[in-house]
């Protein structure tokens, strides 16, 4: 479009091509936002973009901008062609998009969960640092198709039976970060698109997928020892947790107090307020991070059941994601009537270059 009476729009030119190159090495560059007026950059080559990791405005019209009551509408570099792209789904329209999963209850619950989630946290913080939000093309409407990415943690569903916008969806994930995919229902999809990219994976652990329906959850009798008590846990027990937790990671801390701060919680505490037992509340509505200061005390089995009862009451089927050779957990759960539904995986890749988050193996970048 700037080739037009060269060389007069030179420089823009050169400007855009820059950030079209810029693209090819890393496409977290998409965070940029680009405006047209009414979507006509076609007739006017009028835009507006800011570069939000430089925190520079750009401005350049080759026409007049006119009322300010004119709405701006969101290009992108990839507009200008017919590839798919990843397009961050409108916090106006999360609640009609989380209503899409309602559809053969419970089955997308746990897709209705993590868009409820965070329909509550943006009411929080209406900027929540390293959360996207994706549907492929802004076509999530049509299937039900998302990439949640909240700073390491992936999340993908869809409603398409075909898996074919999800797989498109996946090959456009900026793969040289790292990622941990939580409870995937697609590992399949996921390795077949690692192989396709030549993305290492880093770990795998395949998890059973246990379920305990609200109603059956209220009817649980919960019973605490003399001397302890039960309640919601407190930002400062983050560290303690995360020191504990067998699966921590850089960033790990912050995430769990994330957690205790924005969601139900539950601990188990002595006279003292001695912490001795934890259950957390993730994003997906899934009951996580169980522990306890010591075994065969019967700690776990209490919180469990005075955390699944609280949860009950709040209007929440229960879900529990458990190692398939973690025989005591999956052991407790079921004692207290949790049955396994599916298996799911935690799939986590390897870096392909210097980032913030890494997988923890020794690798060498170019």
């Amino acid at each position: 479009m700037y080739r037009r009476d060269w060389p007069q729009h030179e420089i823009i030119y050169n400007w855009l091509q820059n950030y079209i190159e810029w693209l090819r090495i890393d496409r977290k560059l998409e965070k940029f936002v680009a405006l047209s007026l009414n979507d006509t950059w076609r007739e006017n080559g009028t835009f507006v973009m800011q570069l939000v990791s430089f925190g520079e405005n750009h401005l350049y019209t080759s026409g007049l901008f006119g009322s300010n009551s004119f709405p701006l509408t969101s290009v992108s570099l990839a507009a200008m062609g017919e590839a798919d792209r990843l397009v961050e789904i409108p916090r106006e329209d999360w609640e009609e998009w989380r209503d899409l999963y309602r559809r053969d209850w419970p089955r997308h619950e746990l897709a209705f969960n993590l868009v409820q989630n965070y329909i509550e946290w943006s009411k929080r913080d209406r900027k929540i640092k390293d959360l996207a939000l994706y549907s492929l093309n802004g076509s999530w409407r049509e299937n039900g198709t998302f990439i949640v990415t909240d700073r390491i943690d992936l999340y993908m569903h869809t409603l398409d039976e075909s898996l074919d916008t999800l797989r498109r969806a996946l090959e456009l994930v900026d793969w040289d970060y790292y990622y941990v995919a939580l409870m995937c229902a697609y590992e399949t999809l996921v390795f077949d698109t690692f192989k396709k990219l030549n993305v290492r994976v880093s770990v795998a652990r395949p998890n059973t997928m246990y379920f305990l329906s609200k109603e059956e959850a209220l009817k649980l009798s919960v019973t605490v020892p003399e001397g302890l008590r039960v309640g919601p846990l407190q930002p400062p027990h983050a560290k303690m947790i995360n020191d504990l937790w067998p699966h921590r990671e850089t960033g790990s801390e912050f995430s769990i107090e994330r957690l205790i701060r924005w969601n139900p919680s539950m601990g188990l505490f002595d006279e003292q307020a001695n912490l001795l037992g934890w259950c957390l509340f993730t994003q997906a509505g899934v009951m996580g991070s169980l522990g306890v200061i010591e075994r065969r005390k019967g700690y776990g089995k209490i919180v469990v059941k005075a955390f699944a009862k609280r949860l009950a009451e709040m209007g929440h089927n229960l879900y529990a994601s458990i190692l398939v050779e973690n025989e005591p957990s999956k052991a407790l759960f079921a004692s207290v009537g949790f049955k396994p539904i599916m298996e799911v995986n935690w799939i986590r890749n390897c870096e392909r270059k210097f980032v913030e988050w890494s997988c923890g193996d020794k690798l060498e970048f170019h």
